[in-house]
């Protein structure tokens, strides 16, 4: 008879190793940095051996000392160094429960006390794929209750109320880092982090999927509209093919009319030209040669200043860039010049160009 296996599987597979599976990785998307920033974190309010207190954070497995005193409903007692056995381990890059199991048969290698009084907190230090390093803080179950019992006394005596649940944590006396130990008050503070931090991310999980359905709900609307309105579209240019053919000519022909009008604006026109320089040229000055190549205008002539006569054309509106290619000559009583600038004529010159290009009366 074939025996039963009473191992719980389904399809082959362990559903015990899933379950680890799927519990380590919860563990590792909580490291996440979005997942810690929605992890809320309470302080707690620690009693020191020596009689202070103190205000200690325990975030991401790493203890943080407040400043200040702060009010929080979570307190604490820090045992005495002559209670807390410290070691340091040095383990390969092992993860889940790998590492625990690891830990656990140190832990059992190195305690001193009674098996069934074990109580110990870890913490690793530093962790790396080729190794890491892990410590622990070991002490007797019987040891803690007594000074939790002699503190409760000691305040009662002192005229305060015991809390009804006590953390207990202790302190590296080389390092001054506080360690945390499970069993204690701490199951109610951590119990409210869980509990807000799932409250958190269903929020999140809400926004995104009101997001999403705001996004994808215009978004399908959207689609059959574009779809009705090109099918309407189709059998509109189908009807208007004729008009859009003619539009489309009536376009070409607008674009050559003004492409012809620029030219024409652009062009300078002689007679335009004459007319500026008659108004500009002094009476004393006479013009023999005229050249006119796009807006640069040469003239040669005579005058009795070619120098003055650059100036007073650089004052005009409209000329720029004076120059003189050849030097001036001097015969008789007049210089002979050779003057070259450039001619931008203004807006209402610009149309009385274009009137006089078409042959139009002004």
């Amino acid at each position: 008879m074939k025996p039963l296996n009473l191992s719980p599987s389904l399809f082959g597979v362990d559903l015990r190793q899933l379950g680890q599976d799927w519990a380590q990785a919860l563990a590792l998307m909580a490291r996440w940095p979005g997942v810690r920033w929605l992890t809320p974190h309470f302080a707690t309010r620690l009693r020191l051996p020596q009689g202070g207190q103190i205000t200690c954070l325990e975030k991401n497995g790493h203890t943080q000392v407040l400043p200040g005193l702060q009010d929080t409903p979570y307190v604490g007692l820090v045992l005495p160094d002559d209670l807390v056995l410290w070691r340091n381990l040095k383990l390969p890059g092992l993860k889940g429960d790998e590492l625990d199991a690891a830990v656990r048969l140190e832990v059992d290698r190195l305690n001193p006390f009674p098996a069934d009084e074990l109580l110990w907190a870890q913490r690793t230090q530093t962790a790396s794929d080729a190794g890491q390093q892990v410590q622990l803080a070991l002490t007797s179950t019987r040891l803690v209750a007594d000074h939790l019992a002699k503190d409760s006394d000691k305040q009662r005596q002192s005229g305060l109320i015991p809390a009804a649940m006590t953390e207990v944590w202790a302190q590296h006396p080389a390092t001054g880092q506080y360690m945390v130990f499970s069993g204690f008050g701490e199951t109610t503070r951590w119990q409210r982090t869980l509990r807000w931090r799932n409250v958190n991310l269903l929020l999140v999980a809400l926004i995104v999927a009101v997001g999403l359905a705001a996004a994808v709900t215009p978004s399908l609307q959207l689609r059959y509209r574009v779809q009705q309105a090109h099918d309407e579209f189709t059998q509109l240019q189908t009807q208007a093919a004729p008009a859009v053919k003619a539009r489309e000519q009536m376009s070409q022909l607008n674009n050559k009319v003004q492409q012809l009008q620029a030219l024409v604006g652009q062009r300078m026109v002689p007679e335009h030209v004459l007319l500026l320089l008659t108004r500009y040229i002094p009476e004393d000055t006479y013009i023999l040669v005229l050249d006119i190549k796009e807006s640069t205008v040469n003239i040669t002539g005579v005058t009795p200043n070619a120098t003055a006569l650059m100036q007073h054309l650089g004052k005009q509106p409209g000329i720029t860039k004076v120059k003189a290619p050849n030097a001036a000559r001097r015969e008789r009583d007049r210089e002979v010049f050779n003057i070259e600038f450039v001619l931008t004529p203004t807006q209402e010159e610009t149309a009385t160009q274009a009137t006089a290009a078409t042959g139009s009366k002004p």
